[in-house]
């Protein structure tokens, strides 16, 4: 047999084994998307059968991820710091307690994550959108934030904005801040962050979806709750130290209800509880 023939068998071979495998994808994806309606037809009849419906944008298709570990680093820290108070010096007064000096203000962070910084007269200015102003000042102490939580209150002038910080796009829910505005300007930053250094604990994920909403029911049926649809479901994070330090970011589930809501750790089932302040 001649090159050339050769060449050719060699071609429609290839030519079929693509169509072959294009043909597997295809199927494989069938088969996914299937499945997928199969698990979101079961549970809503789950919930159907306990009275409860899904107010209309509520999506079952979203998915948790992996936790992580969380490790303080000194350095980074200061750099952050300084951003927003300018040069600063640095004393500790034990237990994790580092004390910021700078131009703009003094700052103490804790082992535990949480931070205050109290600021100068007139180091930073309210601008015309506190929102605005309070995004770059959280942006500067390299806090990521979940818009979609951010809470503003106004009173005679002054203003309180809260944000939430967010980790790889999700909300880190007990991880907010509050910042101050008073006079025009702004006043005291108080909150809590994840630490600078993150390594991937759990790459499999978690559990998914049917298991988020039957521990939603055990819970439900445990306290005496009692609802009629669910307005709200999301995934993110929540944030806990127990050794000055460190930290972990574990993935939670959060259901909001009209009657109730609740964070669901999305490892256990079991629910969480932490200050809504």
């Amino acid at each position: 047999m001649d090159a050339s023939k050769v060449k050719n068998i060699v071609i429609i071979i290839l030519l079929l084994l693509n169509a072959f495998l294009a043909a597997a994808v295809i199927s494989d994806s069938y088969d996914r998307a299937s499945a997928r309606r199969s698990e979101i037809k079961m549970i809503e009849q789950i919930l159907g059968d306990h009275g409860i419906t899904l107010r209309d944008g509520v999506s079952l298709s979203v998915e948790t991820s992996g936790s992580y570990a969380l490790i303080r680093d000194l350095s980074k820290e200061e750099q952050r710091v300084r951003r927003l108070l300018s040069s600063v010096t640095v004393s500790t007064t034990g237990g994790g307690a580092y004390v910021y000096y700078g131009a703009g203000g003094q700052a103490v962070f804790r082992g535990s994550g949480e931070f205050d910084i109290l600021m100068n007269a007139d180091a930073v200015s309210e601008g015309r959108d506190s929102a605005k102003t309070a995004a770059s000042v959280m942006k500067k102490l390299g806090i990521d934030i979940y818009g979609e939580l951010t809470q503003i209150m106004e009173d005679n002038g002054d203003a309180l904005v809260t944000m939430t910080a967010s980790f790889e796009g999700l909300p880190v829910f007990n991880a907010r801040t509050t910042l101050n505005f008073t006079n025009g300007y702004l006043f005291m930053v108080s909150g809590v962050r994840a630490f600078d250094n993150r390594t991937e604990k759990n790459g499999e994920g978690s559990p998914g979806v049917v298991d988020a909403v039957i521990s939603f029911l055990k819970i439900m049926q445990e306290n005496g709750h009692v609802c009629s649809y669910i307005e709200k479901l999301e995934t993110g994070y929540i944030i806990s130290s127990t050794v000055l330090g460190e930290g972990v970011l574990t993935p939670v589930w959060y259901f909001a209800t009209d009657t109730f809501e609740v964070y669901i750790n999305a490892a256990t089932g079991a629910a969480e509880t932490f200050a809504q302040g």
